[in-house]
């Protein structure tokens, strides 16, 4: 039979999942947002006359592109938020209970 988990064997297991719930939500979205970023300075750099090309009015591809990196700023952080409301924020609570339980038994 096993013996029950040490409170310092909980605290590193729920650290080690609060760090793979981050990564799993951060590395995509910072692939999506430099993916985003790229494209923009990719067609500045090689197709500035498809910049100027008129989308509506005087509104053209050039401030598309630009508004549209606003736009994804904010919606990478919305995403963010939300993800760390639902995910991170209760797993962290886990780790502040776990290194508290550690703490009160004089295991540091």
């Amino acid at each position: 039979m096993s013996s029950p988990p040490k409170p310092i064997d909980s605290a590193e297991s729920q650290l080690t999942e609060l760090e793979r719930r981050h990564r799993r939500f951060v590395r995509p979205a910072v692939v999506v947002f430099v993916g985003g970023y790229l494209t923009t300075m990719t067609v500045v750099a090689y197709r500035p006359h498809a910049m100027a090309a008129a989308v509506f009015g005087r509104l053209n591809v050039g401030y598309l592109l630009v508004l549209g990196n606003f736009a994804l700023t904010f919606l990478v952080a919305i995403a963010y938020r939300w993800y760390a409301e639902r995910r991170l924020d209760p797993q962290a609570q886990r780790v502040r209970e776990a290194m508290a339980g550690r703490s009160s038994e004089g295991v540091l």
